[in-house]
């Protein structure tokens, strides 16, 4: 099955019906195993039917294959590989001195300075598999040759013995170098390396070493033909720390994702091959890499980069063309067949950490971060030398069938929850109850928000760019009491939307964060604190309208002031109505009450609703005898709704509120399409007060429509008031929009 990666244009119209046929095949087969997904030994003996049926069709193929110049359509990355592989090894021995054509491993002296075993790059893959996964899908995705044909991904484990690790005696010396010397360096030599050591050593010994194969395809590869060194993608890859020559959009920007794969392997070494298109050729360029701690070199004193290169010793340069005595697992070109030339990267992971789920844990990792990109046709991923999992946007949809999630908790004790949480936002953009809402956004251009309500769905909104889960938990947008079961997925569709985007994430690639375009960006950091602001908001707005919490079984509460005693100033709650809190059901509102000297009783009492419904409203006992403040009205609320009685002003603690000064016996209410302010204050000031719509971590700026008293500022941003000493000040105000949740008000002396 050489050939099934063979782009469309290169058959003939034969061959073309053939393809065709297949795939209506093999189209019926999958909609038998959806019905079929509870039998897994009928799916697994239909799934080598299709193998063997692909196998003999493709045979079939191969034989009847007319290869006249006239009928065969060859797109520009179709090369004729026996005049390559020639012109390949022409090259290669043509730049290469007799004296210096030895290959093997290699690591260069670097004065004095030692380099230690830790790596600040691949601490951030924590869990290697899914650092592998995401960070070289990434670099596959930002590839791709083709954008109408989705990029294919093989990923297969091999077991390989000790010879065929290309020179593995003189990998095995490095390791034991650079453990001797960190022993006989370090004073203090911590337990987690020397135990790196010792199973390497162990591993190397072995008679079977895993190597897991990561082949991408439908990409251009990685150059290495530019003049310019920065200028080779291959050069970049292997030779670069911290460095990136990718694209302002591209998925991954900081350099730091081609540590992943060093890190997922238990000896940190890795050796990458990828053919590229250059002057009507493809050109294979391979080299091995591996990363450990300095070597010291007594002779000359001094010390060796960590980074060991297998390649030609001189100068540590990589190997160009097709290798003879190299196993295919090590290298892109696998023989010297005409179907192996299509652009692309292998990158075999050596010493790949072997569990029995593995294929399940890579299943796991894929679709929890490419979710989208794989359920639009942008990806295909095969996992398994037999192609035992393969994920395309119609199989995405079932893999809870077929893929046993349940494997993975005991390497990832969130995978379960999580892989549920991922499913049910790919379940949003497949599903036919999906509220669509385009977002037009000034800072980042067109956007779209995708919204599935269903009972027991986590409230959470994901953010994808190019079709990579960023995150959900974005600051600003996790907490949603207010709405309806819900989950979100936002996108920006803005190709200069995404650049800004991109320079808003850590290297990591899991949130945005406008304190980055501080630090690397200044001259954008405003921007992109707008930018966010201006997602929160159009993002909660449209929540506000497709998921918000009606309350139908529940009253005003200002219709239950009878029922209402007086709280004074003084006396103390108890211990248990420390905390007295009372829930708007119109909005997110929260009233706190100030403990007071004099302990207090509360109690629950029905009362019946404006419909007939029974409700529960919260009444607080006092001591009788106490006067009132007739200044103070008799209901008062913290937001839209949710009243209360109250005949002498107690202290409102507003939570997250930071003002220039404080008003004294402050109250606030809203009455159909009115607001009332109620507040003394201890001085005759002119005060300028700003009005916000409090969310959990943000808040919004109130445009104000109307005033009863002041005047009206910035364009409806603030009102300035003359307030008189020790004299009650109540006015009404009206918002250019109607406000659903607790209102925040902060005041400035003029």
């Amino acid at each position: 099955m050489s050939n099934i990666h063979r782009p469309y244009k290169s058959y003939n119209t034969e061959e073309l019906k053939e393809i065709f046929n297949r795939n209506i095949k093999e189209r019926r087969v999958l909609e038998d195993l959806r019905d079929e997904t509870e039998n897994r030994k009928k799916a697994q003996k239909l799934h080598t039917e299709i193998l063997e049926a692909l196998a003999l069709l493709d045979k079939r193929i191969k034989e009847n294959t007319n290869n006249s110049l006239d009928e065969q359509v060859f797109e520009p990355h179709q090369f004729n590989q026996a005049v390559n592989t020639e012109r390949f090894k022409s090259s290669f021995i043509s730049k290469l001195s007799p004296e210096n054509r030895e290959i093997g491993w290699k690591t260069e002296l670097n004065s004095n300075s030692f380099k230690g075993f830790n790596d600040s790059a691949m601490e951030h893959f924590k869990e290697p598999v899914m650092g592998l996964a995401r960070e070289l899908t990434q670099n596959s995705l930002d590839a791709s040759r083709e954008r109408s044909r989705p990029v294919i991904i093989d990923v297969k484990l091999h077991t390989v013995g000790f010879d065929d690790i290309p020179n593995a005696n003189e990998l095995f010396n490095q390791i034991e170098a650079a453990k001797n010397t960190y022993l006989e360096e370090e004073s203090n030599p911590d337990e987690k390396v020397i135990n790196f050591y010792n199973k390497a050593e162990n591993l190397l010994k072995s008679k079977s070493i895993p190597v897991l194969e990561f082949s991408d395809y439908n990409t251009t590869g990685m150059k290495n033909n530019e003049t310019k060194k920065l200028d080779n993608i291959f050069y970049t890859y292997m030779k670069t720390e911290g460095y990136s020559n990718k694209p302002e959009d591209g998925l991954g920007s900081f350099g730091i994702g081609k540590t992943a794969p060093i890190a997922a392997s238990a000896l940190r070494t890795i050796i990458v091959s990828s053919c590229y298109e250059d002057d009507d050729y493809i050109k294979q360029v391979t080299q091995g890499k591996s990363v450990l701690n300095s070597v010291y070199d007594r002779t000359n004193d001094t010390f060796s980069e960590k980074e060991v290169y297998w390649g030609i010793k001189d100068k540590q340069l990589n190997l160009d063309g097709f290798i003879e005595n190299l196993s295919p697992v090590f290298q892109r070109v696998k023989n010297n067949s005409e179907d192996e030339t299509y652009t692309g990267s292998t990158i075999s992971i050596v010493g790949f950490p072997y569990t029995d789920n593995w294929m399940e844990r890579l299943v796991y990792a894929f679709t929890q971060n490419f979710f989208s990109s794989i359920y639009n046709n942008k990806l295909i991923v095969n996992i398994g030398n037999n192609s035992e999992y393969v994920i395309n946007s119609e199989s995405i949809l079932t893999i809870p069938e077929f893929c046993n999630i349940k494997k993975i908790p005991g390497y990832d004790k969130q995978a379960q929850k999580d892989f549920e949480l991922k499913y049910s936002y790919l379940e949003a953009l497949n599903s036919e109850e999906r509220k669509v809402i385009p977002l037009e956004l000034e800072s980042i251009g067109d956007c779209r928000l995708t919204i599935l309500l269903r009972k027991d769905l986590k409230k959470k909104i994901c953010f994808l760019r190019g079709g990579m889960l960023i995150t959900d938990e974005l600051n600003g947008l996790k907490q949603f009491t207010e709405f309806k079961d819900f989950v979100a997925v936002f996108e920006c569709l803005d190709a200069k939307g995404n650049k800004f985007l991109t320079k808003m994430e850590p290297p990591e690639h899991n949130t945005f964060d406008a304190a980055i375009l501080e630090r690397n960006y200044p001259e954008l950091y405003a921007a992109g604190k707008k930018a966010l602001n201006e997602i929160k908001l159009k993002v909660r707005d449209a929540l506000r309208v497709y998921a918000y919490e009606k309350v139908e079984e529940t009253a005003y509460i200002d219709d239950l002031n009878e029922y209402f005693e007086a709280i004074q100033d003084s006396g103390e709650l108890e211990d248990d109505d420390a905390d007295i809190t009372e829930v708007n059901p119109y909005g997110e509102i929260s009233i706190k009450l100030k403990s007071t000297p004099i302990a207090k009783r509360k109690r629950r009492k029905p009362k019946k609703g404006d419909e007939g419904q029974e409700v529960e409203v919260l009444v607080v006992d006092e001591d009788e005898g106490e006067e009132e403040d007739e200044d103070t009205p008799e209901t008062e609320t913290n937001g839209n709704g949710g009243n209360r009685t109250n005949t002498k002003p107690t202290k409102i603690d507003i939570a997250n509120t930071a003002t220039k000064t404080t008003l004294d016996k402050f109250r606030i209410f809203s009455d159909k399409n009115k607001t009332h302010v109620f507040f003394d204050y201890s001085k005759d000031k002119k005060l300028q007060l700003n009005f916000y719509l409090q969310g959990i971590t943000e808040k919004e700026p109130l445009a104000i429509q109307t005033s009863s008293q002041g005047e009206i500022k910035e364009e409806g941003k603030s009102i300035e008031i003359e307030v008189e000493k020790d004299k009650r000040n109540n006015f009404e105000v009206s918002f250019e929009k109607k406000v659903f949740g607790s209102i925040e008000v902060e005041a400035y002396e003029v």
